[in-house]
């Protein structure tokens, strides 16, 4: 099936979708953004018909969208650094392909896991966005210490001896373990499962 041309895989899942009577709004969020889908298919991975769409494919265009000027994907939504898309509109487009994937089930290759890669891809942004800041805090901090911190011949392991010296303490003065939170957090944000009741006391102090 085609992507692109007459009776394209837009055409047929529109023709499809209104049998179940859908908003004017769905319709008009599905339309666009399977034909910016249709066009990353076939401008950046080369792709022009629907079996022909594998999972590599699918993850090139979850790359473009997340690191593309927003202004090649022309999108209607303003992303969250005035550059790029954000996560929550990058997963909504992964949202629609799984329902055109759920209505041409001879897709040949189905991403069962196209979840866990735009998971996997979120948590690598976040790294990169909390690295650069970290890093941002750090020089700030470096200039704010002064003396040794601020001379242009020390690099970072300087000022990562000064941080945790001066972090220990702080932690140690508030009564927090730094493992321990970094666990609370894991699970805060669903990066692991929740503890066991004997995690949960030993993380407690209970054990």
């Amino acid at each position: 099936m085609m992507l692109s041309g007459e009776n394209n895989v837009v055409k047929l899942f529109l023709s499809d979708l209104n049998t179940k009577r859908p908003s004017p709004h769905t319709i008009t969020s599905y339309v666009y953004i399977l034909r910016v889908l249709v066009s990353i298919l076939e401008t950046v991975c080369g792709v022009t018909e629907l079996e022909r769409v594998t999972v590599i494919h699918l993850r090139q265009c979850v790359e473009h969208l997340l690191t593309a000027p927003v202004a090649l994907v022309k999108s209607y939504r303003l992303p969250d650094n005035g550059k790029t898309l954000s996560i929550a509109t990058v997963r909504n487009h992964v949202k629609v392909w799984k329902v055109v994937q759920g209505a041409y089930a001879e897709l040949r290759e189905t991403p069962e896991n196209f979840g866990r890669i735009i998971r996997e891809r979120c948590q690598e942004r976040n790294l990169e966005k909390a690295l650069a800041g970290i890093l941002g805090y750090a020089s700030s901090m470096a200039a704010w210490a002064g003396g040794e911190f601020a001379n242009e011949e020390n690099d970072l392991s300087v000022f990562l001896h000064y941080l945790a010296d001066k972090g220990g303490k702080r932690l140690h003065e508030k009564g927090t373990d730094f493992g321990k939170e970094v666990q609370r957090k894991r699970v805060k944000l669903h990066l692991s499962e929740q503890p066991s009741s004997v995690q949960t006391a030993r993380l407690n102090g209970g054990m």
